[in-house]
């Protein structure tokens, strides 16, 4: 995270000076829009005095530095894209509270959708028409097993868009983390590794309306970099079918090569730099490896945490007869229209 931080620091030093700015700006406006009306009042009318308001240009807030937020909430996560960075990384090591948040409620699934295909979010919030376009974000979240159930099966992320987008592994168990090998060796990859990063976040990119990224030139993959991708494409369709190996997390099989496609042009610009226009074979081939290592992941954390249908349909009668049903006998009837509806 070091170059993370280091470019959060800069951006964090800019906005206090940004802010001051745009305070000393803002009451020179008001100032002139006062005085604008107080001349215009008696001589025109109040359409003419408003639209000679409306001509005077209002200054606009600086962006906040925030580029990563532990944020939980939906109305936190949405001021933090409203009024931050064009891209923002959500980072949480006890992701309870927002797991718990996003399976809940049915916004924060419709807002990650709308962010992962690039199409315009808006929404009225506090009588205030809200539009997002054009961001970027990625999401780390760390979690103990048992409390990514709500995430995985919740009742509104159980067979959504949501659920596919994330790749989702379960860390293998650790008494005691050691440095192994060289850490003079180690410590130079990492400088490496932090290098390109800082090349990537401080490039300038295509931002247009203060806030929304514009893809001017996006990436394309070369000719056999395509005829491997849409072969992986076409064996996620295969597998996802009735009876096949990843029927039972359909959703993510058949989206797999969505995140594959990112994941390699991720990497391409990792490897390439912020200008590089072309995905090639290896980066494709790499993404696809990694996707069927998550695919498994998925599958196992599937199998481990799913009830069986006709076992969680039982319990659900169960549960009704004992708590909601206080009559000594029940047809059918009653069963079907009340208790399993």
């Amino acid at each position: 995270m070091a170059a993370i931080n280091a470019r959060a620091d800069v951006l964090e030093a800019a906005y206090g000076k940004e802010f001051r700015k745009y305070e000393i700006e803002t009451d020179a406006y008001k100032q002139e829009c006062k005085e604008t009306r107080k001349d215009m009042k008696g001589q025109y009318t109040s359409a003419e005095i408003n639209e000679a308001i409306q001509a005077i240009n209002e200054p606009l807030p600086p962006l906040r530095p925030d580029m990563v937020t532990g944020m939980a909430t939906y109305s936190g996560l949405i001021n933090c894209l409203k009024d931050g960075q064009p891209s923002l990384c959500v980072s949480n090591d006890d992701s309870v509270a927002f797991i718990h948040d996003a399976s809940n409620d049915p916004h924060m699934v419709a807002l990650f959708t709308c962010l992962w295909s690039g199409t315009k979010y808006t929404r009225t919030i506090f009588g205030k028409w809200l539009i997002l376009k054009g961001r970027r974000l990625t999401a780390h979240l760390m979690v103990q097993p048992q409390y990514a159930e709500p995430l995985l099966h919740g009742k509104y992320t159980a067979d959504q868009g949501i659920v596919p987008r994330f790749n989702v592994a379960e860390a293998p168990y650790m008494e005691k983390a050691t440095p192994k090998g060289d850490a003079k060796t180690h410590r130079e990859t990492i400088n490496k590794f932090n290098e390109r990063i800082a090349a990537l976040v401080q490039h300038p990119g295509a931002v247009e309306n203060r806030n929304e990224v514009r893809v001017e030139n996006p990436l394309i993959m070369s000719s056999d970099a395509e005829a491997l991708f849409l072969r992986f494409m076409d064996d996620m369709t295969v597998q996802s079918r009735p009876g096949e190996k990843l029927a039972v997390i359909r959703t993510s099989a058949i989206r797999a090569s969505e995140t594959a496609a990112r994941l390699a042009g991720i990497m391409t610009l990792f490897v390439g730099g912020p200008d590089k226009a072309t995905i090639e074979t290896p980066e494709v081939q790499a993404a696809i490896a990694l996707m069927y290592y998550f695919l498994d992941q998925k599958l196992a954390i599937y199998r481990k945490s799913q009830v069986d249908p006709d076992m969680r349909l039982a319990e659900k009668v169960w549960h009704w007869m004992s708590h909601n049903w206080g009559e000594p006998k029940i047809s059918q009837r009653d069963l079907c229209h009340y208790g399993i509806p």
